[in-house]
């Protein structure tokens, strides 16, 4: 049985950072492994390619098919990384609800994690609002990872309380699990 993660990057906002966190989890995993073709790239954001751009060896651009994703998910021997654009937003998430690929997945033994951007700043409201609705529709065998991104600012209340703090995360704490933060050092994220 397989024993091996799918990583969707998966939030509707462009320009939050999903790409840089697709590209900073594709580098883990091919030094975990001791072979990086173990470790499958797939751009899945068809209008703009900036993960498969980023990356010395590139990734599959599937766009927003989806059955040739789940095709190329399948015949894989080793982690995948999706990283989604506001083009295959929608395709993404009818793929990461449907009732079929997940129960195929997972009992083939595949671990579905499902990586949410939040931005402080301009988009906080809106990268808020597309994890809600990942919490809301994604089934509950996947696990949500959440990424504060402070680059154009910090995540916190209009009280200024922290993320932690926020109803999102007290009421939906069950839901999430892995909280990573990219804190800003100038003008360069650690």
């Amino acid at each position: 049985m397989k024993m091996w993660e799918v990583h969707v990057v998966f939030q509707s906002k462009g320009g939050i950072g999903k790409s840089l966190v697709a590209t900073f989890l594709t580098q883990y995993l091919r030094e975990k492994w001791a072979f990086p073709s173990q470790v499958l790239a797939v751009d899945a954001d068809g209008l703009n390619n900036s993960f498969s751009n980023t990356l010395q060896s590139g990734a599959a651009v599937v766009g927003a098919d989806m059955a040739t994703l789940t095709d190329a998910i399948r015949a894989h021997q080793g982690d995948v990384v999706i990283d989604t654009g506001p083009s295959s937003y929608l395709a993404m998430g009818e793929w990461l609800t449907s009732p079929e690929t997940v129960t195929t997945l997972l009992k083939e033994g595949w671990t579905i994690k499902v990586h949410s951007i939040v931005v402080g700043g301009w988009a906080q409201a809106e990268t808020l609002q597309g994890l809600l609705h990942a919490i809301q529709v994604l089934p509950p065998q996947i696990r949500l990872i959440v990424w504060l991104n402070d680059y154009f600012g910090p995540v916190i209340s209009p009280t200024g309380a922290d993320f932690e703090t926020m109803k999102i995360f007290t009421e939906n704490r069950h839901r999430i699990w892995g909280l990573i933060r990219l804190r800003m050092r100038g003008r360069e994220l650690l």
